[in-house]
Formats: structure tokens, C-alpha cells, sequence
């Protein structure tokens, strides 16, 4: 019976090697709903395609182009009648680190670390009763960084469907124009993200 056992192990290994071998490429991407947290709350939806290599057994490098937007409404502080209301969209680059564990011959699990440089361009209006008090409009660029888990099921040898669960700080570092407080707290914040993804594997 032990050799039996150390014999599936044995061969759910060398499958999964196969599947993430060193030198293998891959393209794909993902879209993710996050949640951030900073002095109000919004969620955004991301797009994100991803071209990497595994530069060792199990070991992945790769580079994801990640877009976002983001639409939040708060109540502006000290007055009942006013809401701000903002839009933001950013666009970034940067690598991705991954490390597969086989479970499976078809399934994996991974540890992640990121990071990005980001443009990132916000409007905000002031609302009273519907109608617009003022507008804002706010260019920056900022970095994040992140790190998670994942699930990637391979239904065959070269595709993969991918679930991910992230965490994310991200933090300015050149503004083309110094924001009101209030502005720079909508940015800014700590992001929870849930990626769903397709990879192809060459």
C-alpha cells in the first residue's frame, strides 16, 4: 500500500512538472472585482492581460498590463446635502511572481507577489440635491504592491482556468498637481481583489 501511495505521488509530480516545466511560456489575463478601503469605500472592475515564463520547475515570472475603474459616491464630511462623487481610471505595468504547487494532475495551487508603476487620472464632482456644485479633476502616478493565492485548474494540457485572492497597498509617488486632502484619501488605500482568469500555455 506505501508504495502504491509514494507511486501516484510520484507520477502526480512528474504530470505536474510537464505542466509547468522550466522554459514554458504562457499568455493570458484576468478581470477581478476589488474592494478598496480608504476614507470611503468603492469597488472597481479590472482587466488584466499577462504574458510570463517559467524560468524554473514551478517557478513563473511574468508581466500584466492592468487596467482599471473605479465609481464611488460618499457624503461629504459636515454637509448632509453633499456628495462627492468620483471616477477613476489607471493603467499600469509591472512583474508577477508565482510559485505552483501541484495538488493534482489538473490542479495547482500558487503564491504570488506583484508589484506595478500606475498613471492613474480621477474626476470628482460635488453633488447637491442631482445637481453638480464642482468639479475636480486630479493626475498622478502611483506603485502598488501586492501578494496572494490562487487555484489554477488545467481542463487540459495547454489551458487553464485561474482564481486568485489578493491583496494590494498602493501609494502615490509623482503628482502633477497637488490634490485637496479629501481627494488624495479617495485614491489611495488598500485594495482586496477576487481574479478570475485564462491562461494559455505554449
Amino acid at each position: 500500500m506505501k508504495k502504491f501511495l509514494v507511486a501516484i505521488a510520484l507520477t502526480i509530480c512528474v504530470a505536474a512538472i510537464g505542466q509547468t516545466e522550466k522554459g514554458r511560456m504562457s499568455v493570458g489575463g484576468n478581470i477581478s472585482l476589488d474592494y478598496l478601503s480608504a476614507k470611503s469605500n468603492h469597488f472597481s472592475t479590472d482587466i488584466n492581460p499577462e504574458f510570463g515564463i517559467f524560468v524554473d520547475d514551478n517557478l513563473y515570472l511574468g508581466f500584466a498590463w492592468g487596467n482599471s475603474f473605479r465609481v464611488g459616491i460618499r457624503q461629504e464630511d459636515g454637509y448632509s446635502d453633499i456628495d462627492l462623487e468620483s471616477r477613476i481610471f489607471s493603467t499600469g505595468i509591472g512583474p508577477k511572481l508565482a510559485y505552483y504547487y501541484p495538488l493534482s494532475e489538473q490542479l495547482y495551487a500558487y503564491s504570488m507577489v506583484s508589484g506595478s508603476v500606475n498613471y492613474l487620472k480621477s474626476t470628482f464632482e460635488y453633488l447637491q440635491f442631482d445637481d453638480v456644485k464642482g468639479k475636480n479633476t486630479y493626475k498622478t502616478n502611483t506603485y502598488k504592491l501586492g501578494a496572494g493565492i490562487g487555484l489554477a485548474f488545467f481542463f487540459s494540457e495547454n489551458t487553464s482556468i485561474n482564481c486568485e485572492l489578493a491583496y494590494a497597498f498602493q501609494k502615490e509617488f509623482i503628482s502633477e498637481q497637488q490634490p485637496i486632502a479629501s481627494n488624495n484619501e479617495e485614491i489611495l488605500g488598500n485594495q482586496i481583489k477576487f481574479n478570475v482568469g485564462f491562461t494559455i500555455y505554449l
